[in-house]
């Protein structure tokens, strides 16, 4: 009998050709920096972390927020996780990238130790 309590998986893949959209955003107004509309508490990577808030409308292209980010508009929600960050490109797409590396576990008895022997018997 096998209990899986959780699961937790990351991927990435390249999106299709974006030079097949035609629509561009509006230009970045001069000296612009994104804002927060306002700051939350979230649990994310194993602790509670002040999260910026962020309007999708007040966002332009080449702008960027470092998670924990939420960005909502009228269609969705999109949490940027610490150790992420997301630039608008200049289509107005979230490019979502990973900034921090993820710190893996590694299974007690498999050799990703230091001795390579921990948990072996």
């Amino acid at each position: 009998k096998l209990i899986v309590e959780s699961v937790s998986v990351e991927a990435a893949a390249p999106s299709g050709d974006l030079a097949l959209i035609e629509n561009k955003t509006p230009d970045t107004p001069a000296n612009h920096v994104p804002k927060p509309v306002e700051i939350v508490k979230c649990y994310m990577e194993g602790e509670e972390r002040d999260t910026a808030v962020y309007d999708r409308t007040q966002l332009f292209p080449n702008d960027l927020v470092n998670g924990p980010a939420i960005i909502f508009e009228a269609t969705g929600t999109t949490i940027v996780e610490y150790g992420w960050s997301c630039t608008i490109n200049d289509r107005g797409c979230l490019v979502i990238k990973r900034t921090i590396p993820k710190i893996r576990a590694v299974a007690m008895g498999t050799g990703g130790g230091k001795g390579g022997s921990e948990g072996a018997d």
